[in-house]
């Protein structure tokens, strides 16, 4: 037996994300200080054996999550470059490049491929679908956003959004309320045929379910090559195409490619595949406020949904957490960023995340390798490299045992710098 996910369902799971981010408390997570075997080459995350429990343990700190899209993959216009059309049976269609995007960060469907390569940039925010000079037909659909592009575009990825019911101040709006749902702007020929002349090219005949269209064919040599639209007419989901010929002519057949559900531009997010979800965190000193560490790196990027603050059952809501314990420390020198450390009466292992000398604290994970026993006060702890007297143990600010763990990511080690922002974004696709 065999089946398929089909794109509803896909749109349904990322919608229903981008609902959850709305109804629910996120937080990206980072963490693992520690080597990964081999740093150039982390190990691909699993769900099964001490992944999931060493990534929440792992954990030094938290970000709110706030800023989230859909987004589709990104490409740009360029020069001498071939697209295609927008074709409803290309079962490749989603993994070619049938929109553009421009510098101006416009958002345009090809209709009609040209012959060869587009030279003309589209350009302009026109309800209308326009031909440009090198033969491709384009229709403007929506603009990047300077919060979009600040915030969700990359290198790979651009956001894309439905605009919101009778958003009438923006180009998208525009477009959804002019579109024509069910036009013909495109029709494919699959056979030439034969015996035809240039001179008295055959009739095309559009039947179906719609009113409207029309259409004259092009024929060079002896065959059928082209067809153009002369009225795109509106409510066709089928048509058929019937070329007819006055003379000998015979054997063309071509076929009307569909426009999606509404007309191209009523739904870019289904028309375009976005079956993307990209979610931005941003650490920034001014938010985090030492709770994503200064001179510590992290090798893990983990998403928590509802997480609980420590020892309460309040899920946390504050911008930044500390996924941390620590100590303050008496008689305490030498300690080692990822030092193992031992307390002398408990036997309680963990790793060094920060060591704060001038204030003689020091903050700390442990993992399944080091085990979870306790250290107690009082107590000498040492590593490698130092030694100090537990004065007193401080808990984190987030329980890293609780929320949901939806997401983990390992990568190379990312040194977070004092005064730097990293902005980090996890695209997550169904």
């Amino acid at each position: 037996m065999t089946a398929i996910i089909t794109p509803e369902i896909r749109h349904d799971n990322a919608a229903a994300l981008m609902t959850s981010f709305g109804a629910n408390q996120y937080y990206m997570g980072v963490g693992r200080g520690e080597s990964w075997a081999d740093d150039t080459a982390p190990g691909v995350p699993n769900e099964g054996g001490t992944m999931l429990l060493d990534a929440r343990y792992g954990t030094q700190g938290m970000i709110k999550l706030t800023d989230v899209s859909l987004v589709v993959p990104r490409w740009n216009w360029t020069y001498d470059e071939v697209y295609y059309s927008y074709d409803d049976r290309d079962t490749n269609l989603l993994s070619r490049p049938f929109y553009v995007m421009n510098d101006d960060y416009y958002v345009y469907v090809c209709l009609v491929a040209g012959t060869g390569t587009s030279t003309i940039k589209p350009t302009g925010t026109t309800t209308s679908a326009f031909t440009t000079s090198d033969g491709y037909q384009w229709k403007f659909l929506y603009e990047v956003t300077t919060d979009g592009f600040n915030k969700f575009l990359t290198n790979v990825y651009m956001p894309i959004q439905k605009a919101p019911v009778a958003d009438d101040t923006s180009l998208q709006w525009d477009v959804q309320n002019t579109v024509v749902a069910g036009a013909i702007h495109n029709i494919k020929v699959d056979t030439a045929g034969t015996l035809y002349t240039v001179a008295t090219p055959p009739t095309v005949t559009i039947t179906g379910n719609g009113t409207g269209a029309t259409a004259t064919a092009a024929v060079t040599g002896t065959g059928v090559t082209s067809i153009t639209m002369t009225a795109i007419g509106s409510g066709y989901t089928y048509a058929d195409i019937t070329i007819t010929d006055s003379g000998s002519g015979t054997g063309s057949v071509a076929r009307a490619i569909i426009s999606p559900a509404g007309g191209h531009g009523a739904d870019v997010v289904k028309a375009l595949g976005a079956y993307f979800v990209l979610i931005n965190g941003r650490i920034n000193d001014s938010v985090a406020l030492g709770d994503i560490i200064p001179g510590q790196d992290f090798r893990q990027t983990s998403i928590f949904r509802n997480p609980l603050n420590f020892g309460t059952a309040v899920i946390s809501t504050a911008l930044s957490l500390s996924g941390n314990s620590g100590f303050t420390l008496t008689s305490d020198s030498g300690f080692a960023l990822d030092d193992v450390i031992t307390g002398g009466t408990s036997g309680a292992k963990a790793i060094v995340d920060i060591y704060d000398s001038s204030n003689n604290t020091l903050r700390y994970h442990q993992s399944v390798i080091t085990g979870h026993k306790a250290f107690t006060v009082g107590e000498t702890i040492t590593s490698t490299a130092g030694t100090g007297v537990i004065n007193t143990i401080t808990d984190p600010e987030v329980d890293v045992t609780t929320g949901e763990l939806v997401y983990i990511e390992n990568h190379a080690p990312i040194l977070h710098s004092a005064g730097v922002i990293e902005d980090m974004k996890l695209v997550i696709q169904f």
